[in-house]
């Protein structure tokens, strides 16, 4: 996942710990960037428990990662919440006995909180932001769209990427090519008459609270320069069809208010 914004305007980094590697080595290789490219990316923790069940590891474990690393971290996740493989959505919703014990490791570290969340999650997702107010929460997948206008009426921390600006289909798929994925945006008035029909109504209706971003898939070609400058370019002229005083608050203004208040704290 990454996060879109103006040139030179930092982008979000998420970095992957695996319980069958020492943590460290992922923090030094963080720690190497950051030095490197400094103020050009924004880390968010994300660690996958085996097999992705669950699909996070426990407080215990994230805890020393933090308080090793003060600073280092300005999120957590992406942490994916949907059926996958033997897990179903109903094992782990965001309100899940081990994200209540996250929750706090979290706050104590001033961390926003992304997440995938699966079908049939939308009311659990509402507890979260209930009982955790002071945390910024960030979702995206096609699972909690249809409900994330109400829940954003309901909640002021719960943000919404949109990465998804290819006509509602999901191109970037790891059975996919690299050509059919280009193929895709040939015609391109229809892709972006069916985006703007999805998108521009609630993105204009709480143009606050969603932050233009890339969901690169698992295949390499996915990360191709071609690939890369497309769903760029494709996104800037969806954004210039939304109104004026939207426009850069989608392009780049709400994901780095975001950032910059987990900066401050």
């Amino acid at each position: 996942m990454r996060i879109e914004g103006r040139r030179h305007e930092p982008g979000v980094c998420v970095l992957p710990v695996f319980t069958s590697y020492p943590y460290q080595d992922f923090i030094d290789w963080t720690i190497k960037a950051e030095r490197r490219y400094p103020d050009r990316f924004i880390h968010f923790l994300m660690p996958p428990g085996d097999d992705d069940i669950p699909p996070t590891m426990g407080a215990k474990k994230i805890k020393p990662m933090l308080n090793d690393n003060l600073g280092l971290f300005q999120g957590y996740g992406e942490i994916g919440l949907y059926e996958r493989g033997e897990r179903s959505a109903d094992d782990y919703p965001p309100d899940a006995e081990i994200f209540k014990k996250i929750y706090p490791v979290v706050r104590k570290h001033k961390l926003m909180v992304y997440l995938h969340p699966g079908d049939g999650q939308e009311d659990n997702l509402a507890n979260a932001l209930e009982d955790n107010p002071d945390i910024n929460f960030i979702v995206h997948g096609d699972q909690i769209q249809p409900y994330i206008s109400e829940l954003m009426d309901q909640y002021s921390n719960i943000y919404y990427s949109v990465d998804m600006l290819y006509g509602d289909q999901y191109l970037l798929r790891a059975d996919g090519t690299k050509e059919e994925f280009l193929d895709g945006f040939e015609d391109f008035d229809t892709i972006m008459a069916i985006d703007l029909a999805t998108w521009k109504p609630i993105i204009e209706e709480h143009p606050n609270r969603f932050l233009w971003a890339t969901d690169r898939g698992d295949a390499v070609w996915t990360y191709d320069k071609k690939v890369g400058r497309t769903l760029a370019n494709y996104g800037r002229a969806f954004i210039a069809r939304l109104d004026e005083d939207v426009q850069e608050k989608f392009a780049y203004k709400n994901a780095r208010r975001l950032i910059n208040a987990a900066r401050r704290e």
